[in-house]
């Protein structure tokens, strides 16, 4: 049997925001290989939405990244705020955003906004 192929690499990632006490990410790696599906979940505050942001190359200003990501077999770089080619993320924000109608079915608003893309 041949080993997964990595898709995603992400190791050692602190994001930092201008005079925050604490990063908003700490030392944070993950790999991912080839047919893995992948939920983040965690407290408010524990990081999920900056590290999607960074991944998506979507920092805000004032945040700062350090730490490396490759992504399938390109090579290993720098996080940057650059956005990213040839990555896709799907995205569900958090309850305090209200993305989703409580009268309306999530299939159906999951479909428009997949439909859109």
């Amino acid at each position: 049997m041949s080993e997964a192929k990595t898709l995603l690499a992400v190791q050692g990632v602190t994001v930092e925001r201008k005079n925050n006490a604490r990063p908003l990410l700490e030392d944070f790696s993950l790999v991912v290989v080839q047919g893995e599906t992948i939920s983040l979940l965690g407290e408010v505050g524990s990081g999920k939405d900056t590290l999607l942001h960074m991944l998506a190359g979507s920092l805000e200003r004032g945040e700062d990244a350090s730490g490396t990501l490759q992504i399938r077999d390109g090579a290993t770089e720098k996080v940057s705020k650059r956005p990213r080619e040839g990555v896709r993320i799907a995205y569900l924000a958090g309850p305090y955003a209200k993305p989703l109608s409580p009268l309306a079915s999530v299939a159906s608003q999951l479909s428009r906004v997949i439909a859109r893309k």
